[in-house]
């Protein structure tokens, strides 16, 4: 090169390192194996978002129809959401040993409704935490580099900083809307729960109007 004044090189053979690294994969993969582990959760908090959207929607537009319908409208017993109103239909007791089945019933359809919910939350706090962990071990390599190779070149420096940096931006990026998610899907149960609640003290209250002899009834007038 000092006698011809120029370099022979193959030219086919250089690719563009912006080539190399565009894409969702090229940009996982400057991340690390901890990327890998955050959209594994991005992934889980995705799937279990829709599935209870969809529950959640197909609960509401029961309880709606049932409303429309009526607290005196029969309910089918093996329906697990209008459990409730099912049991204070065919009770047999006073007033008290049907709001006690009917408590009992709105207790255990509470998982049912809040099933998965509290995943999410988990989700919101791990996802923080891994992209945490990426920015310590990308410092950790970064600092191994520079043990060895010294500051003079900066390139060297670029692949831990950057996995430092990525890991963290996309363990927030993951938390923040899993923390949203859990938070609205959690109040939207809450809200069925209250129906479903309103919809069994309005059958109960129709059954002690049609038995008029019941103690209760007779010390409320």
């Amino acid at each position: 090169s000092r006698s011809l004044g120029f370099v022979l090189f193959d030219p086919t053979k250089v690719s563009s390192p912006r080539a190399q690294e565009a894409g969702l994969l090229g940009w996982m993969a400057r991340g690390g194996l901890i990327m890998w582990a955050i959209a594994a959760l991005a992934l889980l908090a995705l799937l279990l978002s829709l599935e209870r959207t969809f529950a959640l929607t197909r609960y509401y537009f029961r309880v709606r129809a049932a409303e429309r319908l009526g607290p005196t409208a029969p309910v089918e017993a093996n329906e697990m959401l209008m459990r409730p109103v099912a049991v204070v239909q065919a009770g047999k007791g006073n007033h008290e040993e049907l709001e006690t089945e009917a408590v009992e019933a709105i207790l255990q359809i509470q998982p049912m409704i809040r099933r998965g919910v509290s995943l999410l939350a988990v989700v919101a706090s791990v996802a923080p935490l891994l992209g945490l962990l990426g920015t310590v071990t990308g410092m950790i390599g970064t600092f191994a580099v520079i043990t060895q190779h010294g500051t003079g070149d900066p390139r060297l420096l670029s692949g831990g900083i950057s996995e430092a940096l990525l890991t963290t931006q996309f363990g927030l990026m993951v938390a923040v809307p899993a923390l949203l998610l859990q938070t609205t899907l959690y109040r939207s149960g809450d809200a069925i729960l209250r129906r479903v609640e309103k919809f069994t003290l309005a059958a109960l209250h129709s059954r002690n109007l049609d038995a008029p002899g019941d103690p209760l009834l007779i010390r409320s007038e």
